[in-house]
C-alpha cells in the first residue's frame, strides 16, 4: 500500500476524537446543505402557488366604497364585467384571456365563508399548482386546495353545496390544488351555475396573455384608452406580481448555506503548526540527517 494511503487511514485510529468530530462536521455540513436547499425549493413553491398569476396583462376588479362617505359623494357607477371582456377581446395584441369572479358562500361543515371564484373563459392557463385530479373543463365542476378537503373531510369525486346565495349551488370537486390564500378556504369554479344564485358579479378581475412580440406598455396604454369610459384599468403583471418574496428566499438560502454547511472542527490544527506535524510524523529521518551533518 502507498505510504500516503497509509498514513491517511492510520490517521483516524491514531487520533478518534478529531476523526469522529471531523466526521460529525460533514454529516451535520451535509443535513444543513439538504435542509436549506429543501426547505428554500418548498417556501418557492408555496410562494409561487400564492403568487399564481401569469398573466402578462390583468384588469383587477373595482375597490368597493368602505366607510362612511362625504354628503356630496358620489357613488362611482359598477363597472360592468361584460363590456370590460369586449374591450379586451377587441383589443389588437391580446391571446387569451379569461374573468374571475369572486362571491363569499358558506359551505356545511364550515364556520364563516369561503371564496368562491368563479371563472369565465379557460383558466387552465393562470398558473394553479395541481396536486391532484384535473382542472375544471364544464359547468358543475370545481377544483379546491388541499386544506378545504381536509376542513370538510372531502375528495375528489365528492359534491359540495354553496349556501349563502340567492339559490344553492352544487358542484363537484375534480381536482386539488395548491393555494395557500384565505387559509385554503377557496373553491374555483365555472361562473355558469353561479349566475342565478348571484347576478351581480360585478367583483370581476380580467386577466390577459397577449400574443407573441406584442409591445406590453403599448399594449396597456392603448386597452386603458378604451377602459377609460368604462372606469377601469389595466396594468402589466398579474395580481400578485412581483416575486420579491421568493428572490429573496433563494437569496437568503445562498447566503447561509456555507455559513451553517462548514462548522469549525474541534482540535484542526493552523497552518503555523504544520512544521511541528511533519516532524512528529517523520522524527526517524529528522534525526538521521541531523546524525549525518554533525557526523561530518
Amino acid at each position: 500500500m502507498p505510504q500516503p494511503v497509509a498514513l491517511g487511514l492510520a490517521r483516524p485510529l491514531a487520533r478518534p476524537a478529531r476523526a469522529l468530530a471531523m466526521g460529525t462536521a460533514i454529516l451535520f455540513g451535509a443535513a444543513a446543505v439538504t435542509f436549506t436547499v429543501g426547505m428554500a425549493a418548498s417556501l418557492g413553491q408555496v410562494m409561487k402557488a400564492k403568487a399564481h398569476d401569469v398573466a402578462d396583462v390583468v384588469v383587477p376588479a373595482p375597490l368597493p366604497d368602505f366607510g362612511p362617505q362625504d354628503p356630496g359623494h358620489e357613488k362611482q357607477p359598477d363597472v360592468d364585467p361584460a363590456a370590460v371582456a369586449t374591450a379586451v377581446e377587441a383589443a389588437a395584441g391580446t391571446g387569451k384571456y379569461y374573468g374571475a369572479a369572486t362571491v363569499r358562500a358558506t359551505v356545511s361543515g364550515l364556520t364563516g365563508t369561503v371564496d368562491v371564484i368563479a371563472f369565465t373563459g379557460d383558466a387552465s392557463w393562470g398558473g394553479y399548482k395541481m396536486v391532484s385530479g384535473r382542472w375544471i373543463d364544464k359547468p358543475g365542476e370545481a377544483v379546491v386546495p388541499t386544506p378545504f378537503l381536509a376542513a370538510t373531510g372531502t375528495r375528489i369525486g365528492d359534491t359540495v353545496t354553496l349556501n349563502g346565495l340567492a339559490e344553492p349551488v352544487t358542484v363537484r370537486i375534480v381536482g386539488e390544488a395548491l393555494d395557500p390564500r384565505n387559509d385554503g378556504m377557496q373553491i374555483f369554479t365555472d361562473v355558469s351555475p353561479l349566475t342565478s344564485a348571484h347576478p351581480d358579479l360585478t367583483e370581476t378581475s380580467h386577466h390577459i396573455a397577449v400574443t407573441p412580440g406584442t409591445d406590453l406598455t403599448g399594449y396597456v396604454d392603448a386597452l386603458n384608452r378604451d377602459l377609460a369610459p368604462l372606469g377601469a384599468t389595466a396594468r402589466a403583471g398579474g395580481l400578485d406580481a412581483g416575486g420579491d418574496m421568493v428572490v429573496t428566499l433563494n437569496a437568503l438560502s445562498l447566503i447561509l448555506t456555507p455559513s451553517i454547511s462548514i462548522p469549525p472542527v474541534p482540535g484542526h490544527e493552523p497552518a503555523q503548526g504544520r512544521g511541528s506535524l511533519r516532524r512528529r510524523l517523520a522524527p526517524d529521518a529528522m534525526l538521521e540527517r541531523a546524525g549525518h551533518r554533525h557526523w561530518r
